[in-house]
C-alpha cells in the first residue's frame, strides 16, 4: 500500500466512492425488480384474463346450445358451469351437442360433478 493509499483523505474518498457505488447498485436493483414485477404481473393478468374469457365463452356456448336444442335449462345451471374447469366445460359442450335430451345432459353433468 502506498503512502497515498494510507492517507485518511484517500481512505475517506475511497469509502465515499464505495458507498455511492453500493447505493447506485441498490437503486438499479430496485428499479430492475420493479420492472420485472410489472412485466410478470402484466403477463399473469393477461393469462388469467384469457383463461377467464375462454371459460366464459364455453359456458355461454353450452347454455346457447341447450336453449336452442331443448328450449330451457335449470336456473342453477349457469352457476354450476361457472364452477367447472375448461377441460370439463369442453366435454360438456360436446355433450350439449350430442345429448338425446336435456335430462341426458343433466345426468352427464351430475356425473362429472361427482367425479370432482
Amino acid at each position: 500500500m502506498s503512502v497515498l493509499e494510507k492517507s485518511p483523505l484517500y481512505q475517506q474518498i475511497l469509502e465515499k466512492g464505495r458507498e455511492e457505488g453500493r447505493e447506485e447498485g441498490r437503486e438499479e436493483g430496485r428499479e430492475e425488480g420493479r420492472e420485472e414485477g410489472r412485466e410478470e404481473g402484466l403477463e399473469e393478468g393477461l393469462e388469467q384474463g384469457l383463461e377467464q374469457g375462454l371459460e366464459q365463452g364455453l359456458e355461454r356456448g353450452i347454455l346457447r346450445i341447450l336453449r336452442r336444442r331443448f328450449g330451457a335449462y335449470e336456473a342453477d345451471l349457469p352457476d354450476r358451469l361457472a364452477e367447472l374447469p375448461p377441460a370439463v366445460l369442453e366435454e360438456l359442450l360436446d355433450e350439449a351437442i350430442t345429448a338425446v335430451d336435456y335430462p341426458a345432459f343433466a345426468k352427464y353433468l351430475t356425473a362429472l360433478e361427482e367425479q370432482r
